[in-house]
């Protein structure tokens, strides 16, 4: 009879509880307006955060491997050597560039540069999601 009477109650919670009066309804109301304002409030102090993170994320200016080692502490050909062990890009050509599981991501872009020789180049640069994914992957790796 106790597991009957307690599978009543589990099942008599379950469902949401309708004010029975007019009064505990305009309670209800109220409760959930100020549930409303609350998190209305909490958007609109997150909206400038948000509109930064999406521009920045969203810029086309590349960084050099240089600048995001620099931000770790260590050299470009430590963290390229990193990235590699993470099968996060490979050398093609005497250049990296990223595996295949990692493209489409947006990752990346290409730079085209003439050097001092006058010749034409290609460089890989990191995007801003590039460069939050090496420093995510830069946490979990122990010997950095």
């Amino acid at each position: 009879m106790r597991v009957i009477d307690r599978w009543q109650d589990l099942e008599s919670n379950q469902s949401p509880q309708i004010p029975q009066t007019y009064a505990a309804a305009l309670l209800e109301a109220g409760r959930l307006a100020q549930i409303v304002d609350e998190q209305a409030e909490k958007l609109v102090i997150a909206a400038p955060k948000v509109e930064y993170h999406d521009k920045v994320l969203a810029s086309d200016n590349g960084l050099l491997t240089t600048e995001i080692a620099s931000e770790l502490g260590m050299s470009a050909i430590k963290l390229n050597r990193l990235l590699r062990d993470l099968k996060v890009q490979r050398k093609v050509g005497g250049r990296w560039v990223l595996t295949a599981a990692m493209l489409g991501q947006g990752l990346t872009i290409e730079s085209t540069f003439i050097d001092d020789n006058g010749n034409t180049r290609h460089a890989m640069k990191w995007t801003e999601a590039g460069r939050k994914l090496i420093h995510e992957l830069m946490e979990g790796v122990s010997d950095v």
